[in-house]
Parts: C-alpha cells; structure tokens; sequence
C-alpha cells in the first residue's frame, strides 16, 4: 500500500476513536451519574457501581489515547520522502511523483482540468435551474432551498475543487490521480443508484441533465485515464480502495446526514 493510503487510513482511524472517546466517555459518566444518584427512579444510590463505571471510563480514555497516539506515530514514520530512484536493475516500481513528463501528457493534464472545471459549472448550474424552475418541489423548504442549496452544492464540488487545485498548481502525484479515478467512479455509481427517483419527479429535462452529468463524469474517468497513463503512474489496488472509500463516505455523509441536518436547522 501507498504511504498516502496508510496515512489516511490512520487518519480515518484517529478521527473514528476520537468519537468513539468522546460518545463513550459521555456514556459511562452519566451511567455513573445516574448510579451515584440512584437512577431515574431516585431512591439509594449505587455508589460502588458508581465508582466502576468512572474506573471503566479511565480506562477507555486510557486506550483510545494510546490509540490514538499509536497511529499518530504511525503517520510521523510514514512520512519519510520517498526516493525516486530508478533500481539498478531497470525494474519499474510505483512511484508517488511523476517519472515521465511531456508536453503530451502536459495536455492530458489541461484537458482534465478543462473537464473537471466544466463539470462542477454546470453542477452549479443545475442546483439553480432546479431552485428557479421546480420551487414547488422543496415544499415546505422552499423559503431555506436557496441557501441550504449553495451550502450543499459548494460542500458536493469540493472534492473536484481540491482536486482542479492540485493539478493546476503542481505536479499531480499518484494520490491526486487515485481521487481522481475515485471521485467520478462513485459519482457515476450514486448518480445510476438515483436514477429511478430522480427520473420519477416527471421533470421535463430530467432526463437530459442526468444524462449529461453522467457524460461529463464518465469524461473526466477516460481523460484522467489518459494523462495517468502519459504520465505512467502504476496505482496499487489498495491505495485505488482506499481513496474510492474516502470519497464514498464523504458523499454519503454529505447527502444522508449535512444536507438533511442544514434544512432542519435552518427550517426552525
């Protein structure tokens, strides 16, 4: 596996056992809570439950910190540079910066920053089209739509907007090509997953507009293809699995919990 991959799976595993600390440890100080005082019910209290239960808590916070910090040693080893040379032998071996530059794949490299920028303007332009023309399809968010849509739209470009910085500004290493097979993939995946109930609203471009964003994704697929294969990177299987977990984990996040949380809280 990539140092990159390793390292944001440690990362995943550090913010994953902070919020296992952080519920557990609320979790075992009101069961203690409760016990002191005697529960819900009142009554004697359990002070010997009590005092177990903040025994049990120290020891929870004990173990994650140790977790925590095994892995944060972990990303500190793993971020050593790694060496670019070539082995005696003439062997090719991945290589996390890029071992063949040309103009050609210089154009491949622009080309796909032409097909990500036009894929994220007319993501933009579909959230506003679907605000102006269908309002009466957020009853009854129509009044928070507007705002709750530019939040959830910038929130649902962002991968692509780090990702057109990175190539745009620098060499794109193995790991920005890793997303950027990742980020179309899974998009083209939960755009396929919502075709039935986006198809169902019986919108007159529905159709069209789904059919495009699923053109423009497969586009930005092939192109990263091409200038990933100018610049002959090798990509392990693992590091390409992690990056598509990280990008589907964001996006489900993204649609399942942000986007419902902003209308609620906005609605009030």
């Amino acid at each position: 596996m990539e140092r990159w991959a390793s390292n944001t799976l440690r990362v995943l595993g550090i913010i994953v056992t902070s919020i296992l600390m952080l519920v557990g440890s609320l979790f075992l100080l009101l069961l203690s809570l409760c016990s002191w005082g005697g529960g819900l019910e009142g009554g004697g209290g359990h002070k010997d439950q009590a005092i177990g239960y903040l025994i049990g808590l120290v020891i929870f916070i004990a173990l994650a910190i140790f977790v925590i910090t095994k892995l944060a040693k972990g990303i500190a080893h793993n971020t050593v540079p790694a060496s670019i040379d070539t082995p005696i032998d003439g062997s090719i071996v991945p290589s996390e910066v890029p071992i063949h530059t040309s103009p050609a794949s210089e154009q491949a490299i622009r080309l796909l920053i032409y097909a990500i920028a036009a894929g994220m303007a007319f993501s933009f332009f579909h959230t506003f089209w679907n605000i102006v023309v269908y309002r009466t399809t957020f009853l009854p968010y129509t009044r928070v739509a507007l705002p709750v849509s530019i939040v959830s739209v910038l929130l649902y470009e962002a991968p692509y907007g780090v990702l057109l910085v990175v190539l745009a500004r620098s060499k794109p290493d193995t790991r920005a090509f890793a997303y950027a097979f990742a980020i179309p993939t899974v998009l083209i995946i939960q755009t396929l997953y919502m075709l039935p109930s986006s198809l169902s609203w019986q919108m007159p471009l529905s159709f069209a507009f789904v059919g495009m964003a699923l053109m423009i994704e497969c586009l930005i697929l092939w192109l990263a293809w091409q200038a990933n294969q100018h610049l002959r990177y090798r990509h392990e299987a693992s590091s390409l699995l992690v990056a598509g977990v990280v990008v589907f984990v964001y996006f489900a996040a993204l649609r399942n919990i942000v986007v419902s949380a902003l209308y609620r809280f906005l609605w009030r």
